[in-house]
């Protein structure tokens, strides 16, 4: 997306800097190239009829490529016409998009169906000009089934690596089959050199604009380790499988034993990802915990001013009410496991400003029994340095105010 936006933004300006005789210069001189590259075109994919045969005679229909060419195609126009935007990540996951905390708790579905989900247009467009044409050879070379368990395989370790190292993003899009693919075609030229069924030159050349396109897009993180992982699935995997494919496709015995050692891979992979822990609902129960107790004190502060309750009401209202329930959540809190390294640190606040927040209160209900003011001051810097913490995991909004709370408290007293 990055390469077609300064595409048009290049575009944009050589627009803006040249003059109309340029401009219809350039665009005749763009008719020219176009009907040159129309000739090349044809030309080439006439040279390339003979091989066209021998892929025939290897495989007579690809099937696998265009099914999974219709399928995302297909998801997509649902997507569009489903409520929401196609990128709202409800969307993204009511179609089968992956995220940690759902898909390694029950869901592992996703890890497959991610494949097929794109957050938008311009990802749909790239995954077919970079897949279609190169997957419609490969396919033939080495057989539908072969190219299916290549594709799957790819995508889902791509997956589980993805999910590993961003457990809390959503995940969609089809990078890791299409890479799965290219490490395939790779191993299968390797395996396939000098014999009829290798790649011609030709062949090369006519696929390298749309590859070349495809990589260019997804330049920005080709070298991440997922899709590391997705490319040298399908090199590492292809090298095993399209061994002698010079001379006949994969044997079905083959495939199946490699199949059955991707799966137990894959299962190896999954096995440390596994129970990912979403503690934003805790986080959030402990922020609206924050402006209930807060909310329920100031209540009865009105009416302490008022007369129409004790210090010791007060007191007590701390003790059987406020104390309780930050505890409740403390203890909910510590035994929350499978939380992603991206919140320990939210975590970690979290259970921090729980225990001060706990002393602080304490230390406010023994001050109003005694009515001492030193301590009231004291509950009020442990309140303080409480909603320090509160505020390294809170949302903007509710910390502060908290914090007007606190200091509307402060001044009650």
């Amino acid at each position: 997306m990055t390469f077609l936006v300064l595409l048009a933004i290049a575009a944009f300006f050589g627009y803006r800097v040249t003059t109309p005789q340029e401009r219809a210069r350039m665009a005749a001189a763009a008719v020219v190239l176009a009907e040159r590259g129309r000739k090349t075109l044809l030309k080439e994919w006439s040279a390339l009829g003979p091989y066209q045969e021998v892929l025939q005679a290897r495989t007579r229909l690809a099937l696998v490529t265009p099914a999974l060419a219709v399928l995302n195609i297909l998801i997509f126009v649902l997507m569009v016409f489903s409520p929401g935007a196609v990128s709202d990540p409800e969307t993204l996951l009511g179609w089968g998009a992956s995220l940690g905390p759902r898909t390694t708790n029950g869901e592992w579905w996703r890890i497959v169906t991610s494949l097929f989900v794109h957050s938008g247009f311009w990802a749909l467009l790239m995954t077919l000009i970079g897949f279609v044409q190169v997957g419609l050879v490969v396919e033939r070379m080495v057989g539908p089934l072969t190219f299916a368990a290549a594709y799957l395989t790819a995508g889902v370790l791509g997956n589980l690596v993805s999910l590993s190292a961003s457990p809390l993003a959503i995940q969609g899009g089809a990078t890791h089959g299409v890479l799965g693919v290219y490490g395939l075609a790779a191993a299968s030229f390797i395996w396939a050199f000098r014999s009829p069924i290798a790649l011609p030159l030709v062949a090369l050349r006519t696929m390298a604009p749309a590859v070349g396109l495809y990589l260019l897009y997804n330049f920005t993180d080709l070298t991440s380790s997922n899709n590391l992982v997705a490319l040298s699935a399908g090199a590492i995997g292809g090298l095993a499988l399209v061994r002698g494919l010079g001379h006949s496709k994969p044997p079905l015995r083959r495939l199946t034993i490699a199949s059955a050692a991707a799966l137990v891979l894959a299962v190896a992979a999954a096995v440390p990802v596994r129970g990912i822990a979403d503690v934003r609902p805790q986080l959030a129960s402990v922020v609206e915990a924050e402006a209930r107790t807060v909310g329920a004190y100031e209540v009865a502060v009105a009416r302490f001013r008022k007369g129409r309750m004790s210090a010791e009401a007060l007191a007590t209202l701390i003790d059987r009410t406020i104390v309780p329930e930050l505890q409740t959540l403390r203890t909910e809190l510590s035994e929350v496991s499978g939380v992603p390294d991206q919140h320990l640190p939210l975590m970690s606040a979290a259970d921090e400003y729980l225990r001060l927040r706990d002393e602080g209160w304490r230390q406010r209900a023994a001050a109003l029994r005694k009515s001492s003011l030193p301590g009231l001051r004291e509950a009020d810097k442990t309140e303080r340095a409480s909603l320090e913490a509160f505020r390294r995991f809170a949302p903007p909004s509710p910390s502060e105010t908290a914090a007007d709370a606190v200091e509307t408290k402060g001044s009650t007293n």
